[in-house]
């Protein structure tokens, strides 16, 4: 969060029996918004849709952008006062999709191409600890 300015942030971990991700670790949410996506699944949200993918997904306004358009989500997001987020999928170097880190930001905005770069870096290294150290999800 440091790294990118964020207001908020949060680390999923994938379990691969359900397919679902799961917060792990997070900084600045309410217990609302920790219950409603405790557990989210492809294409939900900003994180579930970067899942799905397998890219990065930014959104520089939560509302007006599609992903979140007419969904229980967006209400959520934009209730904990969230205006932009940029999801990144943590994946190995061998290619094995383990968690996504999401960061939240207060006001809409497009994300410096610098910062997306340190984020990528730095996913890939989270994605290696997760796989190999702290939570192997299998």
């Amino acid at each position: 969060m440091e790294m990118t300015g964020a207001d908020m942030g949060n680390l999923q971990i994938l379990d691969h029996q359900t397919n679902n991700l799961y917060i792990a670790a997070q900084s600045g949410f309410s217990k609302q918004f920790l219950e409603f996506f405790y557990r989210v699944p492809h294409n939900q949200g900003a994180c579930g849709t970067a899942l799905s993918r397998g890219q990065r997904v930014v959104v520089d306004d939560v509302a007006d952008d599609p992903i979140f358009r007419g969904t229980k989500s967006k209400e959520i997001v934009l209730g904990e006062g969230v205006r932009a987020v940029q999801s990144v999928p943590l994946t190995t170097a061998s290619g094995k999709l383990v968690g996504v880190l999401s960061t939240h930001f207060r006001a809409p905005k497009p994300p410096r191409q610098k910062l997306l770069q340190i984020t990528d870096a730095f996913a890939q290294e989270v994605a290696e600890l997760i796989q190999s150290k702290v939570w192997a999800v299998t």
